[in-house]
């Protein structure tokens, strides 16, 4: 049996992949297509091999309960050590994606979200109030402090969320190799990954930086807006573009990947 390594890179483009991935070895499916628009039926049927309609996982139901054993679990039964590392909240221990894993990291969002299975769900929230300018953060304020969940961990995870919008220039990809040089594998394994660098709000490390955040206020909140503002559309591309860049040079710097690409 050989290792399998599964790596999804969130929301990522073909033509961005093909433009900056052009280091990755192996064979280039042209006519694979992703079964659902959405992360979390496309990640069930990734696990599954079943239409999101059979899984029972969507859009209003995040939690991952498959009819059948899921792709980890089966490589358990041949053997195989599982292992996995997502950035993704939606794709996390909470929602039971860590079923079949025998250990199942995640960033710090992931992680934050696992404490408690009561976290108030900003992104969500904010999203669905999206039309209503920005008296929404005002809204989903009031609904953290007087609904049902865990108040004090849902204002620190509210107010991280905030934080790392604007300031942190990595959404996991070093966690993401840390992870993997920290564990360590066994000659059967199998390893699954989402990244999100080429996820929304596109804010890579300041040396991939070719747009000015600063003096763009609100250029982060536009990112997730649906539709964007075309004020920002030229922009937004520029920086998805830096932020895909910086997820191709990280990995192909890693030591395992330049060993394979000179096999």
């Amino acid at each position: 049996m050989t290792s399998v390594a599964l790596i999804v890179l969130d929301t990522l483009r073909k033509d961005a992949f093909d433009k900056h991935f052009q280091w990755l070895p192996g064979t280039n499916f042209e006519n694979a297509h992703a079964p659902s628009h959405y992360t979390v039926p496309s990640h069930a049927s990734l696990f599954t091999g079943l239409y999101p309609s059979e899984t029972g996982t969507n859009a209003n139901s995040h939690q991952f309960t498959a009819p059948s054993p899921p792709l980890a679990r089966r490589l358990q039964g041949e053997g195989l050590e599982t292992h996995a590392f997502s950035a993704n909240v939606q794709i996390s221990r909470q929602f039971g994606w860590d079923w079949g894993f025998d250990s199942y990291s995640g960033s710090w969002n992931s992680k934050h979200a696992n404490a408690t299975d009561n976290i108030f769900e900003w992104n969500a929230f904010i999203r669905e109030h999206r039309d209503e300018g920005p008296k929404r953060y005002l809204k989903a304020l009031w609904s953290c402090l007087s609904g049902d969940c865990d108040t004090i961990p849902s204002l620190k995870h509210g107010l991280e969320i905030k934080y790392r919008t604007h300031t942190v220039s990595d959404s996991g990809a070093q966690e993401g190799l840390s992870y993997v040089r920290g564990t360590d594998f066994a000659d059967d394994a199998f390893l699954f990954m989402n990244l999100m660098e080429a996820h929304g709000p596109y804010r890579p490390p300041e040396e991939y930086q070719t747009v000015d955040f600063d003096e763009m206020p609100g250029f982060a909140e536009s990112v997730q807006e649906e539709p964007i503002d075309e004020t920002y559309a030229e922009t937004i591309r520029q920086a998805y573009d830096d932020s895909v860049r910086y997820l191709s040079e990280k990995y192909e710097a890693h030591p395992s990947l330049a060993k394979m690409r000179t096999a």
